[in-house]
């Protein structure tokens, strides 16, 4: 049976220990031939016999990445001086090995994460155990590959590497959303700590020239779901630990996209627009966090109104705004976001005299026509932003003449229809 499972056979109900055959509970006890098997592991981890050692040791990580399943390890690997020896070896091939071996380390320490029996306990700071220390040195072991593939990570002076091979940045991405994974089943005693650590992680990513290309476009949706989690997560996204981690990281994403836009390096460009999507992930998904008349908050919306007038980022820009416009349904945060825009976007589209180097007028234009149709079951609202919206449309086709009279058309159409 367990070499049905090892081999992904068997039903569930034989795995976990509930068929005709056996009514051992695996996943309460240790299991016996576990054991056995996790030494011929271990020891084969520690001897490296062959030529090939990268391929032995990939082979070997593989079997025990399928042994360590809890329908075959119950809770045996969490004992401590299994884990100990497991997590000395662990950090040994993180230190030593290449990046292949690495990205299965993040995915062991990811799946030992999310079934250690305490996961999503709620410990106390006077209820510090053995447990969460196991959870947290796994997290460290997942931190230490991500170091490794970027060392500025861990030390603000380290130069960071020139370019990144396809296999460090999947390693990247792959450790970035382990970290998020585990972030949420975590005990609360050590929650704050690794919140910290993620975002840490992710500004460090937004401003190393080597992960402008690609690495920034896989973490930033994972980014996403992670303030999604922890701003939504009831009253402890307006508890004093959650609000002011959010509040610096926004700090921290407005001192980027200011160094990126003095165009210092060749990614400079590219790590602006990064930015400008970032801010405007965070402000659109932290409102719950983030407080009505939080000054960062307006100090964002400042810095991506003027780059709709900067050539190279206006584009972009101008689609961060429309997306904070139109975020729907509206907090209190969302509601104080389109106070500020919307008087600012619609003199933007009327003043001809206002620099628009990459023609954003027209995306602009059709955000202000989406914000009329999200009032459009509140007659008062929809009224009043229509009255505004409808005259600056016109206007700026009489100052822009026949090449805009298409597009005036149809947004008039879509006024009139929605």
């Amino acid at each position: 049976m367990v070499f049905d499972a090892l081999d992904g056979k068997g039903t569930a109900s034989q795995v976990n220990g509930s068929g005709p055959r056996t009514n051992i509970n695996y996943r309460d006890a240790p299991v016996a031939f576990f054991m056995v098997l996790f030494g011929i592991v271990i020891e084969a981890l520690v001897t490296r016999p062959g030529d090939d050692e990268s391929r032995d040791i990939l082979k070997i990580l593989s079997a025990l990445k399928r042994i360590l399943l809890p329908s075959v390890a119950g809770n045996a690997i969490f004992q401590d001086s299994v884990f100990a020896e497991t997590l000395e070896i662990f950090d040994r091939l993180a230190l030593t090995e290449g990046l292949a071996v690495q990205t299965v380390l993040v995915d062991i320490a990811k799946t030992l994460s999310i079934t250690h029996p305490s996961a999503g306990g709620e410990n106390t700071a006077t209820d510090l155990t053995e447990d969460v220390d196991q959870l947290f040195a796994l997290a460290k072991i997942i931190m230490l590959v991500m170091t490794n593939a970027l060392p500025n990570i861990a030390e603000a002076k380290a130069a960071p590497r020139d370019t990144l091979a396809d296999d460090a940045v999947a390693l990247i991405r792959s450790g970035f959303e382990a970290l998020v994974d585990i972030s949420t089943i975590f005990p609360s005693i050590i929650k704050t700590d690794l919140y910290a650590s993620i975002l840490h992680i992710f500004s460090t990513v937004l401003r190393t020239p080597a992960c402008q290309a690609s690495v920034v476009a896989q973490v930033l949706p994972i980014f996403r779901r992670f303030i999604l989690k922890i701003c939504t997560d009831g009253p402890r996204a307006h508890s004093s630990t959650i609000a002011p981690q959010v509040t610096t990281c926004l700090h921290q994403l407005l001192a980027i996209l200011g160094i990126a836009q003095r165009r210092e390096h060749e990614s400079s460009l590219v790590c602006a627009r990064n930015t400008l999507l970032a801010i405007s992930v965070l402000l659109s998904t932290a409102s719950d966090a983030l407080g009505a008349d939080e000054a960062l908050v307006f100090a964002a919306l400042e810095a991506t109104l003027d780059c709709v007038q900067d050539l190279g980022l206006a584009k972009v820009a101008a689609g961060c705004l429309r997306s904070l416009l139109l975020t729907s349904p509206k907090k209190a945060t969302d509601e104080a976001v389109a106070r500020c825009l919307f008087p600012r976007l619609i003199v933007f589209v009327v003043d001809p005299d206002e620099p628009d180097p990459e023609d954003s007028r027209a995306l602009i234009a059709s955000a202000l026509t989406g914000f009329v149709a999200l009032y459009a079951d509140e007659g008062e609202k929809a009224a009043a932003a229509m009255s505004l919206v409808l005259p600056a449309l016109l206007r700026r086709a009489k100052g822009g003449g026949r090449k805009i009279y298409g597009d005036t058309a149809a947004r008039i159409v879509e006024l009139a229809t929605g």
